[in-house]
């Protein structure tokens, strides 16, 4: 949201978008496929040379559980319009208990990844509920209003 030229997104704001929600989804599947999957993969290739083909179901488990976490961060947290805030106002702590929420979501699927990483059966049911989640959860992002948005 944060950008030098943060008064040029009044063309956002101005455009005949009747929901903001297919903008900010663009945004963040832009973010994720420029920056978050090319880390991830080199991470996977490096974990399953390094431990071999038995964390293969880890790191995909690891892949739904980050892009639960963070299309549900994106939700809760980050409700702006792409490069429409100024650097200054990145530190000013408005967002204190969306970010607390968002570090205790991240911590609960990493604790729940920790206490089922032997178990097959468990992690493939898991990562079903994952993916069922990530789409209804993408929807509603869809789904968001200008009203949401600040």
């Amino acid at each position: 949201a944060f950008s030098d030229k943060y008064k040029a997104s009044w063309f956002i704001k101005a455009s005949p978008l009747s929901k903001p929600g297919p903008l900010l989804v663009g945004a963040l599947k832009s973010i994720l496929l420029r920056f978050f999957i090319p880390i991830y993969i080199l991470l996977a290739v490096f974990i399953i040379s390094f431990w071999g083909l038995k964390t293969i179901d880890d790191c995909l488990f690891g892949l739904l559980g980050i892009s639960l976490f963070l299309i549900i961060a994106a939700l809760l947290a980050f409700r702006k319009i792409p490069f429409s805030e100024s650097w200054a106002n990145m530190n000013k702590g408005t967002n204190f208990a969306n970010s607390m929420l968002v570090l205790i979501i991240g911590s609960f699927l990493g604790l729940l990844h920790y206490l089922i990483v032997n178990q097959f059966i468990l992690m493939l049911g898991l990562a079903g509920v994952f993916i069922v989640l990530i789409y209804f959860i993408y929807r509603s992002y869809l789904r968001l209003d200008w009203r949401f948005i600040s």
